[in-house]
């Protein structure tokens, strides 16, 4: 089955040029010109990979980026940055907003053909069961129920674990605070005036140590990180 790549881009040229770089390699490629028409399309598509633009008509691209991850059906999805903005200040925006990767306009077409394929190549690695998770001497039993580090047990809540595992998971991306809420705790929206979330990271961090605390990090207003 061919997977589907979905290019939110308002100049038809850029998205052409993607579908002539990936043709021949067993990609479906979709347009879509407006961030709008990309939310809708990316609903009804489902793609297996967004590309997409920052400076959209309607929308801002850090915008959509930060909704598709705070969605609980999106927040999984590649995302690939495609965009003239080339500051270092702008990368980092971008990629603190939860985009897979970054890369500026022009750009090299076998460069950007290697970086979709490695995208693809992490993507079927984590989606292999994960029955054990590690990091520098971090280890997870996902199906035991505890965390080890450097061989000494951690003891953690069952919320606790769970944040951990989906942290260590996930690893290097930005897991907002409303997916951790519906993925932790089950809730459908955002909690109002609700500190749960910061309080059992802040056990979390002291429980883990000195060593792998610090490795949690606060995104402000956005979320948290694990980066190893």
């Amino acid at each position: 089955m061919k997977r589907k790549i979905l290019v939110i881009e308002d100049n038809k040229s850029v998205i052409e040029s993607v579908r002539a770089i990936l043709d021949a390699h067993f990609f479906t490629i979709y347009g879509a010109f407006t961030g709008k028409q990309g939310l809708f399309k990316t609903k009804k598509l489902n793609p297996d990979l967004i590309v997409l633009d920052l400076n959209l008509p309607d929308m801002d691209g850090l915008n959509i980026c930060q909704f598709l991850r705070s969605n609980k059906s999106t927040f999984s999805m590649p995302i690939i940055m495609l965009t003239a903005r080339d500051s270092s200040k702008d990368i980092r925006k971008g990629l603190d907003s939860g985009a897979d990767d970054y890369i500026t306009k022009p750009f090299d077409v076998d460069e950007f053909e290697a970086r979709v394929k490695a995208i693809f190549r992490r993507v079927d690695y984590t989606n292999e069961p994960q029955e054990i998770i590690e990091s520098n001497g971090l280890k997870i039993n996902t199906t035991e129920f505890n965390v080890e580090i450097n061989g000494e047990e951690i003891d953690l809540t069952p919320k606790e674990f769970d944040l951990l595992s989906a942290l260590v998971a996930n690893k290097n991306k930005l897991l907002t605070h409303l997916f951790l809420y519906q993925k932790i705790w089950g809730y459908k929206e955002m909690p109002h005036y609700s500190f749960t979330l910061q309080s059992h990271i802040s056990k979390l961090r002291e429980k883990i140590g000195p060593v792998f605390g610090p490795k949690i990090k606060t995104i402000e207003a956005k979320g948290y990180k694990f980066e190893p």
